[in-house]
């Protein structure tokens, strides 16, 4: 400070002086200096505002700032520690079932235990699944999502999404159509790109009665843009039920009920996983009437129409 003035520079900066009554003055403090005819400095002028208030705020945001910070770390690692402590068993138990339906060492006898058998398994790989999603869900709330950046087809990443969902619940409605002319190349992370699909088509088919349809097709979009579209013939949605359903953990009574994790967790993180490739996701859909998923993948992302 003494440096800049004594060289006839004027000085800005905060002054924190200690009270008598030990508490803090903060001042946002301006000096000048003030020379005579012959440029020699006689004295300075200071200009002060009390900021102290301010202070007070920025201080207070800024703890609360790293409390949440500090709340966000221990949720994450209780997320990782949990889905550490039941992944373990969980596999264990999967893995046992699996070999009791097997029935390496000789018949289990009674045919009922076959079924519980694979119950088991089959509950296993449910609570799995759910774990996963909790996990992606954590990493992309806070923005450690990783992608990578492949070149693949749409019409194989929806193949093998298609596929990936009739595997995961054999129960669903098989109706489903693939209204898909040429197979355009995009940039993403395929994996991520199946994964969110999968989720949307089983989503699409599991609230759509067994004499339903789905119909999943692409068409060009506005700007160059690609549009992957879902649909179904389902029950659909009230506009309410629209703006709630991709909010994590956000079921619809009498429509997603039937959700294929329980959670509520499958549409909120396809979006974000779309979202992360500077894709969008969109929904309509009218009571009674059936629901479409859009999603639309920027110019940019696609290298051969």
């Amino acid at each position: 400070m003494w440096g800049c003035i004594t060289s006839g520079n004027i000085w800005t900066g905060v002054f924190c002086t200690l009270c008598k009554d030990l508490s803090e003055l903060w001042e946002n403090v301006t000096i000048a200096p003030v020379a005579d005819d012959n440029n020699i400095i006689t004295h300075y002028i200071a200009i002060k505002e009390n900021i102290t208030k301010q202070k007070k705020i920025e201080n207070e945001f800024l703890a609360t700032k790293e409390i949440a910070k500090s709340a966000e770390r221990a949720k994450e690692s209780f997320i990782q520690m949990i889905s550490h402590e039941l992944r373990t068993p969980l596999n264990s138990i999967i893995g046992f079932a699996d070999l009791i339906s097997m029935e390496p060492y000789g018949p289990l006898g009674d045919p009922r235990y076959q079924e519980y058998s694979k119950r088991i398994s089959e509950s296993g790989r449910r609570h799995l699944e759910m774990i996963k999603q909790l996990i992606d869900l954590s990493l992309l709330l806070a923005g450690r999502y990783t992608v990578s950046d492949d070149l693949f087809a749409i019409e194989e990443a929806i193949n093998f999404a298609l596929k990936s969902a009739l595997q995961n619940d054999k129960s669903i409605c098989h109706n489903i159509t693939l209204d898909i002319n040429g197979s355009p190349l995009i940039r993403g992370d395929q994996k991520v790109f199946e994964h969110a699909l999968s989720n949307l088509i089983l989503n699409a088919a599991v609230f759509t009665p067994e004499e339903g349809r789905v119909v999943i097709s692409i068409n060009c979009g506005w700007r160059g843009s690609l549009v992957v579209t879902i649909s179904d013939n389902g029950p659909g949605m009230s506009d309410s039920d629209l703006k709630r359903v991709l909010e994590p953990f956000t079921q619809v009574d009498d429509i997603l009920t039937r959700s294929v994790n329980g959670l509520g967790l499958g549409l909120p993180l396809s979006k974000l996983m779309f979202e992360l490739h500077g894709c969008s996701l969109k929904l309509e859909s009218y009571a009674g009437r059936g629901t479409n998923v859009i999603i639309r993948i920027p110019k940019d992302r696609i290298i051969s129409m």
